[in-house]
C-alpha cells in the first residue's frame, strides 16, 4: 500500500491514464463511459491534492460538458481550476494555466460570447508566448501553435466566417506535433470554409486531415456529415467528397 508522496504521484498518473481512456472512449458509442472516465480522472487528481493535475482534469472534463451543451458547467469547472495555478511560476504551471484559459475561451465562443472568449484566448496566447515560440507541452500539446489552431475554432464557433478563414489560411498546422491534433485542427479549418461556402477548400482540408489521421476523421461527426452532404454535389467537389466518404467507411 502506497502512502505519502508515492501515493500522490500514483494518483496523478492514474488521472493521466483516465485522460487516455476518455480520449479513446470519445470515439466509441458509449457516452456514459466518457463521463465516467472524466469523473474518475478528476477524483484521482483531487485525491492527490495536486493543483496541476486538477487543472488538466478540468480541461478534459470541460470537453465532456461542452459536448453535452452544458457550457456553464464547463466554465465553472475551469474557473475553479485556474485559480489553483500560478501562471507566474512559469514552465509546467504556466502551460497548464494557459491550457485552462483555452478551455474557458472555447466555452465562451460556443455560447456566442465573443469578448469573453477572446479575453481568455489572449491570456492563453500570452502564456504560450512566454514559454517560447517553439514550445509544445509534451502531452497536452499546449503552445503557440495550439493557440493559433484554437483561434480558428473560436472564430468558427462565433460564426465570424471572414476571420475564421483568414486565421485558417495563416495557421501552420505542421507546427502541431500530434497527427491527431493536426487532423482535428484541419477539420475545424474545413468547418470555417464551409461557413463561407468554400466547398472546394473544405474537401481539400478534410482530405489533408484524413492523411494525418484516418481515425480522427472517421469518428468526427462534423467530418462525416460534410463528406455525406458534399457527396451529392456535381463535379469535382462531389467526386472528391465521395472518395472521402469511401475512405472513412461511409459508402460501400
Amino acid at each position: 500500500m502506497l502512502d505519502g508522496g508515492n501515493r500522490r504521484q500514483a494518483l496523478v498518473e492514474l488521472a493521466r491514464v483516465y485522460h487516455l481512456v476518455q480520449l479513446y472512449l470519445a470515439h466509441q458509442p458509449l457516452p456514459e463511459l466518457v463521463w465516467l472516465a472524466a469523473d474518475r480522472a478528476m477524483s484521482a487528481a483531487q485525491d492527490a491534492d495536486d493543483p496541476a493535475a486538477m487543472a488538466v482534469a478540468a480541461w478534459y472534463y470541460a470537453h465532456v460538458y461542452r459536448g453535452a451543451n452544458q457550457v456553464d458547467a464547463a466554465e465553472q469547472v475551469l474557473v475553479e481550476a485556474v485559480g489553483l495555478i500560478d501562471p507566474a511560476a512559469g514552465g509546467e504551471q504556466s502551460a497548464r494555466w494557459g491550457q485552462v484559459q483555452l478551455g474557458i475561451a472555447l466555452g465562451h465562443s460556443k455560447a456566442g460570447r465573443a469578448g469573453r472568449a477572446w479575453r481568455a484566448w489572449d491570456a492563453a496566447d500570452s502564456a504560450a508566448s512566454r514559454l517560447g515560440g517553439g514550445y509544445v507541452h509534451p502531452w497536452l500539446m499546449f503552445g503557440p501553435a495550439a493557440c493559433a489552431a484554437y483561434a480558428v475554432t473560436i472564430e468558427t464557433d462565433l460564426c465570424r466566417t471572414g476571420e475564421a478563414v483568414r486565421r485558417a489560411a495563416t495557421t501552420d498546422y505542421r507546427a502541431l506535433p500530434s497527427h491527431t491534433r493536426r487532423a482535428a485542427a484541419l477539420i475545424d479549418a474545413a468547418r470555417a470554409h464551409m461557413l463561407s461556402r468554400g466547398e472546394v477548400a473544405a474537401v481539400h482540408l478534410l482530405g489533408r486531415a484524413l492523411r494525418e489521421s484516418v481515425d480522427t476523421v472517421r469518428h468526427n461527426p462534423y467530418a462525416r456529415t460534410v463528406a455525406l452532404e458534399l457527396s451529392n454535389r456535381p463535379g469535382t467537389v462531389g467526386e472528391d467528397a465521395r472518395e472521402l466518404a469511401l475512405a472513412i467507411g461511409m459508402t460501400g
